[in-house]
């Protein structure tokens, strides 16, 4: 089965994997943030923006939370975790190419 969020934190072959739980198949946005930087860093740009709009895009639907269930994208945990804003940081590093954002005062 395909995943609805890229990058959960255990692969879905491993017999432990749970798309919700805790470390064992959920999605968090922060490793999603390094691993999207990662690629761009690295000139894969389409991979970085594909994981960064779908994690921008479910955050914008679920809204802001720790951590997401990789099947369903359903919110899990600290609902508007302050370390989990990094999917505005994803918009703001120019990692995604559907959602753009530019700081204030900053040129286009």
């Amino acid at each position: 089965m395909g995943h609805t969020l890229p990058i959960p934190t255990v692969v879905s072959t491993n017999p432990h994997f749970v798309s919700s739980e805790f470390w064992r198949g959920d999605v968090w946005p922060a490793p999603n943030y390094q691993v999207a930087k990662g690629l761009a860093a690295y000139g894969l740009h389409a991979q970085a923006a594909r994981i960064a709009n779908l994690t921008v895009a479910n955050a914008l639907k679920a809204g802001i939370s720790e951590r997401y269930d990789s099947n369903t994208g359903a919110a899990l945990g600290v609902k508007g975790l302050g370390m989990s804003a990094t999917v505005i940081t994803m918009m703001l590093d120019g990692l995604t190419s559907r959602y753009r954002l530019r700081a204030l005062g900053t040129a286009e």
